[in-house]
């Protein structure tokens, strides 16, 4: 398609270069400024494997003995850390309710379960403050939006002020859902794996505004940049801006 300049006030190349260059874009990356909602294995827990893999075995017979032995007594370390509510769900293959559980990363979750993972409607927080409630499936957030106004969708709440409000899939923003920064920057489009990413619209708190494609969370390909003065932008040479 290549550039569109149609009325007089559209802006000049080196405009477009000084965007380029600037922090015009929002610059979105839930990614980056979220908690992980899944546990990490210890530095400590992989020495211990490895030092045990070291350990010569003379025969198979042996071998799976050993190993039947270890992972029984993993288990038991396990059952000895879960919260004794949590517990009462193992094996439950129906939604509980329970109240607010202090998780072993200091986040508390208040909300529902199924055999002993998060799963349904719940609310977590986390110690500097941010906030996740949505629906959670597998223990990972999984928040969908939907048509019916009264049911739920996964929302993000961050401890400075941001908020993410729409589809979640695997702990991460994938679909369509909206991002409000706290200076009031707002983009309102797709996502994929917590970037920007496929057709969207990005405003600004002077008036400015984007509509266009987006890739891996920058503006690339076609697309219109509308100036608070009312001069544009449109074509599709924008890209990583």
């Amino acid at each position: 398609m290549g550039q569109s300049c149609t009325v007089n006030t559209c802006c000049a190349k080196e405009e477009i270069q000084m965007i380029k260059n600037s922090n015009r874009s929002i610059e979105i990356s839930v990614k980056k400024s979220k908690h992980s909602l899944t546990n990490k294995k210890t530095n400590s827990g992989q020495v211990e494997e490895a030092n045990q893999n070291e350990i010569p075995i003379q025969s198979q017979h042996n071998k799976a003995s050993i190993k039947e032995i270890q992972k029984y007594l993993n288990s038991q370390n396990e059952n000895q850390n879960i919260h004794p509510l949590v517990k009462k769900t193992i094996g439950k293959l129906e939604k509980i309710k329970l109240p607010m559980i202090l998780l072993k990363d200091g986040a508390t979750y208040e909300g529902e379960w199924i055999d002993g993972k998060r799963e349904g409607y719940g609310k977590q927080q986390w110690p500097d403050g941010s906030v996740y409630e949505g629906e959670w499936k597998n223990d990972k957030s999984c928040g969908k939006v939907v048509k019916n106004i009264n049911q739920q969708k996964g929302r993000l709440i961050h401890a400075d002020g941001d908020i993410y409000d729409g589809d979640w899939l695997d702990d991460q923003a994938n679909g369509l859902g909206s991002y409000t920064h706290d200076n009031g920057a707002k983009y309102i489009g797709e996502w994929l794996n917590d970037r920007q990413h496929g057709r969207g619209i990005e405003e600004w708190p002077d008036g400015a505004k984007y509509e266009g494609d987006y890739q891996n969370g920058k503006k690339h390909g076609n697309g219109k940049l509308v100036f608070a003065d009312g001069s544009y932008y449109q074509g599709n040479s924008l890209i990583s801006i």
